[in-house]
């Protein structure tokens, strides 16, 4: 079990590096399009997006490969067999690599759903409720479907700030924000374990069982409001996932795919529980939780550097740093809240 949970972690913060793609771009001097996809391209090799081979259609070896291609004019692209020229856009570029390597972003959404999904005070929640099953008569399958719509009222919020979050420099700016705010509360429940069980648990675990649909999904969505990091603490991933830039309906499907990973982690975690018991109880341990609440700090930083680094470009320095500010602001803000409701 705790073999499975490690490789999670580590499938889940694997870099996005693995996903770069091979582009070929030939050039030639004084062209002013050349100039601006030069501009692109180099932006997109500094973030280890792509890897790119350059050919200057004035030597005789990129004259060859230029023709070779079949282009007739400047500047034109290769990615991942899909061939660009003339006036060529980031979104055409992007558009051309999310095409390029589809595979990747599929399986990653999932992976880093079935990550959060494994979310130890989640975890805690869900051995609570079992425990509630095992010492009584009620239906298991009804549980699970209180479990599911639990989970429903944690979606409904996720949905809402992604949407919102989805794209502009507005968007990425309030993404950042709130990244950072989430990786310095994940790191904090890495260091004081303690800080991650509040009375909202205890409330669930008192009333849980016992209430209606409507209120279950009421308190899926004041866990998510209340204990965000905790509920979705790899959502910022899916996030910068959409942040590449690619059509709407692509970036949700990606988004879907993350919750049915969290899903996924769920429904499997509770069928090795009807077995073992204890499953979910060992993955909330305090070792584990340590480890998840760390990693996922870290993972959830590196991200919003990212989101932040494209913010700076689009605004000032002086908006930059208040960003930060408001960061960290919010983080320890989110941070105290939570330890006013510590028993």
């Amino acid at each position: 079990m705790k073999k499975l949970f490690l490789l999670f972690i580590i499938l889940s913060l694997a870099p996005l590096a693995a996903a770069q793609s091979e582009v070929i771009y030939f050039y030639e001097e004084g062209c002013p399009q050349c100039t601006k996809v030069s501009l692109i391209l180099d932006h997109l090799s500094d973030e280890g997006t792509i890897n790119v081979t350059a050919y200057d259609v004035g030597t005789v070896e990129g004259f060859e490969k230029f023709k070779e291609y079949g282009f007739t004019y400047t500047p034109a692209l290769v990615i991942e067999g899909q061939k660009l020229a003339g006036e060529i856009e980031l979104a055409d570029i992007m558009q051309a690599l999310r095409g390029g390597v589809p595979w990747f972003y599929w399986v990653l959404a999932l992976i880093l759903g079935m990550a959060s999904g494994l979310s130890p005070t989640l975890m805690t929640l869900h051995s609570d409720i079992i425990s509630e099953v095992a010492r009584t008569t009620r239906d298991e399958l009804d549980v699970l479907l209180r479990s599911l719509v639990f989970y429903a009222g944690i979606f409904a919020v996720m949905t809402v700030l992604f949407l919102i979050l989805n794209d502009g420099d507005y968007a990425r700016l309030a993404a950042a924000v709130l990244g950072f705010a989430c990786a310095i509360n994940l790191m904090n429940a890495g260091l004081h374990t303690f800080n991650s069980y509040t009375k909202i648990d205890l409330y669930i675990r008192a009333h849980f069982i016992s209430l209606n649909s409507l209120s279950t999904l009421k308190l899926g969505f004041l866990h998510a409001v209340a204990k965000f990091p905790d509920s979705a603490p790899l959502f910022m991933g899916i996030i910068y996932l959409a942040a590449l830039k690619g059509k709407f309906v692509y970036d949700i499907g990606l988004f879907i795919l993350f919750l049915t990973g969290i899903t996924v982690a769920f429904v499997l975690v509770l069928l090795l529980a009807m077995a073992q018991i204890s499953s979910f109880k060992s993955l909330s341990s305090q070792s584990l939780s340590r480890l998840y609440f760390t990693s996922a700090g870290i993972g959830v930083m590196c991200v919003s550097i990212l989101l932040f680094w494209e913010t700076v470009e689009s605004f000032n320095i002086i908006v930059a740093f208040v960003v930060v500010l408001l960061a960290l602001a919010a983080g320890g803000l989110l941070i105290g809240f939570k330890r006013r409701l510590i028993v």
